[in-house]
């Protein structure tokens, strides 16, 4: 469980976690993941899409400093950097 994440502090701002406490209960009836087409100057980067049976859907994708760090840097372009999402799995702690 190496990779496996542990949090520290609660996410910024805190209304996001709201958010992802919506999905608790519900049932995934689908999953879609990829890169996906990034705006004019943005990074490339990946999400995941989590389709429910209630026909909600919740997407979470990775935002970044890029466009930071294109500011504080004369040769850099946001559109060189990239993110993506690491998917780790927790085994079955009861089985």
């Amino acid at each position: 469980m190496k990779y496996f994440p542990k949090f520290d502090s609660p996410l910024r701002p805190e209304f996001k976690d709201g958010e992802f406490q919506k999905a608790v209960g519900k049932t995934i009836a689908k999953v879609e993941a990829g890169e996906f087409i990034p705006g004019e100057g943005c990074h490339m980067r990946e999400a995941i899409v989590l389709h429910f049976t209630d026909e909600t859907s919740l997407s979470i994708d990775v935002g970044s400093n890029a466009a930071n760090l294109q500011s504080n840097f004369i040769r850099l372009d946001a559109s060189m950097f990239s993110a993506d999402l690491i998917s780790t799995w927790a085994p079955n702690l009861r089985a």
